[in-house]
């Protein structure tokens, strides 16, 4: 159960920086894979946000995503994760998705994956979304409340952990009209290269914490200085991370504070994003 809330935890930091997959349970024999088995206690995370293939070692007990909604939808990193994902030898494994969002909807981030999976043969056997709060500070100012949200947020996924555990089913996800029409409105002005409006601060000190704790290896220090490469999920976890507080998103986010998971440190998020095996690859 723990290494499950850990990796809900991580995903909703900054918007949700760190998108992970669980690994529950390796099945010695595939034909057991189905079968229900203690609370997850033998969890492996791997994060999908490096650009670098995944492969099983074998038959899973459980497979899980974890990951945020970005303007209705799944992050493209998740997506191409997901697309890219060989499920074969995995058909017997309890498969279940988590998505946190901070507003709007939250449908098409769920389904788009089903569909994905559906393909490949291994459809979700349970979705459910954790409400958060927002924290994409290019529109909105930052919660006053945010302290009594976050503690909100972490009463309330102990509910799906149980879900999980005890590997209930939900019917399958589907969307309507306004999700689709929502999606495409809110992905209009979302591109990739929207990383170009970013702009560094005279404090910047060149530490490279934007660097290290960019879930797709998107930014690089040159001159002493990050430099965006046009590959962004906006999950603005460099923003709200800079120790510093030396980024802005052109001079929308100025003075609309920053937020930071107060039980995420930076060197947890550095380990995820790196599947750094002192951290992730012990047992939960």
């Amino acid at each position: 159960m723990q290494g499950m809330a850990q990796a809900i935890r991580a995903g909703v930091h900054a918007g949700g920086a760190v998108p992970v997959i669980d690994l529950a349970n390796k099945a010695d024999d595939p034909t057991e894979a189905s079968a229900p088995t203690e609370p997850l206690t033998d969890v492996r995370v791997v994060c999908m946000g490096p650009d670098e293939p995944f492969a099983f070692e074998g038959p899973c007990r459980s497979i899980g995503f974890v990951y945020p909604c970005h303007f209705g939808t799944m992050p493209q990193r998740v997506r191409e994760f997901a697309s890219a994902l060989d499920l074969s030898g995995q058909t017997g494994a309890y498969r279940y998705a988590v998505v946190t969002y901070g507003g709007g909807v939250k449908n098409p981030a769920l389904a788009e994956l089903n569909s994905l999976l559906a393909k490949k043969g291994c459809p979700l056997d349970y979705s459910n979304a954790v409400k958060a709060f927002s924290t994409y500070v290019i529109l909105y100012k930052m919660s006053e409340k945010v302290t009594e949200k976050t503690a909100r947020f972490k009463y309330g996924l102990e509910f799906i952990v149980d879900d999980v555990c005890a590997r209930r089913k939900t019917p399958t996800v589907r969307t309507g009209a306004f999700d689709s029409l929502y999606t495409r409105l809110a992905m209009k002005n979302c591109g990739r290269d929207e990383d170009r409006h970013f702009v560094v601060s005279e404090s910047c000190d060149g530490c490279s914490v934007c660097a290290a704790v960019c879930p797709v290896d998107n930014i690089r220090i040159e001159g002493g200085r990050p430099a965006w490469l046009h590959r962004c999920e906006q999950c603005l976890g460099c923003l709200h991370l800079c120790p510093r507080v030396a980024i802005d998103f052109g001079a929308k986010t100025k003075g609309r504070g920053r937020y930071k998971h107060p039980e995420v440190t930076v060197h947890m998020l550095i380990a995820y994003n790196n599947n750094h095996p002192e951290t992730l690859g012990h047992r939960y």
